[in-house]
């Protein structure tokens, strides 16, 4: 399950920082601090990860999204993107990708994503 904590704390960080204005280092911190360091560590990479690529993986969502997401679903966003990440440029395997993007949404208590 570590691997979808790692997640979990990626994707609140980037919505965090994209939507709400915050910094990396206001943001982290906080999230990650239940983390083991392996486990922050890949949470880390995917979040710069995601931030570097952020047009790019923007650009890709919106051509598989029909309409952005709003109000309380509005951090789906951010799921999708940390998924993204790992499927284009982490080359991680598919199936565990997808799986731990699931997991996250529902976590997050939104079953759109699975």
């Amino acid at each position: 399950m570590s691997g979808v904590a790692s997640r979990l704390t990626a994707v609140q960080t980037l919505h965090d920082i994209l939507q709400k204005g915050r910094s990396f280092s206001q943001t982290f911190p906080h999230y990650s601090q239940h983390l083991e360091p392996r486990d922050r560590a890949l949470a880390q990479q995917i979040c710069f990860g995601v931030l570097r690529e952020l047009p790019s993986l923007n650009w890709l969502l919106q051509q598989l999204l029909q309409k952005p997401f709003k109000g309380n679903k509005s951090i789906l966003h951010e799921v999708l993107l940390v998924g993204a990440y790992q499927l284009v440029s982490m080359n991680m395997a598919e199936h565990g990708s997808v799986s731990a993007t699931v997991e996250v949404s529902k976590k997050l208590g939104h079953k759109a994503l699975s």
